[in-house]
């Protein structure tokens, strides 16, 4: 029996070796698992953005603002990686955020995500733009976050260093410029 034992741990070690069996780094099979499994301080997903190979998932906070982090898709399983700042209503028509989710500039693989809050019902579309003269130059996404206040982002998979500046652009439904942070 002794000898059996043997024979299947040398045929199993292998295999489990090859698949990437790992039980220190736990993985799950949906990105809100990875999320709910990392313990942040939250009252639940706002948002799921879903991307090529990982999730921004956007949270309440405790204090009725909002989060941010990111999960990974590894070989089909999700990790969550990090979190990153908060924002709540302001007295600003527009906050600004940013986030380096996963270590882009040591990396060269995460995402520069550029983010905050509308506090302006006029502003129905917001416009970012790079204001270090580079590339990016797109119209954000907004969402209700259910706080009493929409979030906006752009996403990017350029590095755009420690402290990032930008313009944005607000306009109202007819196109009206409303806003204007430079």
């Amino acid at each position: 029996m002794l000898r059996f034992l043997i024979v299947l741990l040398l045929l199993t070690l292998p295999l489990s070796i090859f698949a990437g069996c790992s039980p220190a780094e736990k993985s799950y099979r949906t990105p809100e698992q990875a999320f709910a499994a990392a313990n942040v301080r939250s009252k639940g997903i706002i948002k799921k953005v879903e991307l090529t190979d990982g999730a921004i998932i956007f949270y309440r906070g405790s204090n009725n603002d909002a989060g941010v982090g990111l999960a990974r898709k590894y070989d089909g399983n999700w990790k969550w990686v990090m979190g990153s700042g908060m924002v709540n209503a302001s007295n600003e028509p527009v906050s600004f955020s940013w986030a380096n989710l996963d270590r882009m500039k040591e990396s060269g693989q995460g995402y520069h995500l550029f983010w905050g809050s509308v506090n302006n019902d006029e502003i129905k579309k917001l416009h970012i733009a790079d204001d270090n003269g580079q590339d990016l130059n797109e119209d954000a996404i907004l969402f209700d976050s259910g706080l009493g206040f929409r979030i906006w982002y752009a996403i990017s998979t350029d590095y755009y260093g420690t402290t990032p500046g930008i313009n944005a652009t607000g306009y109202d439904k007819e196109g009206k410029v409303v806003y204007q942070n430079d």
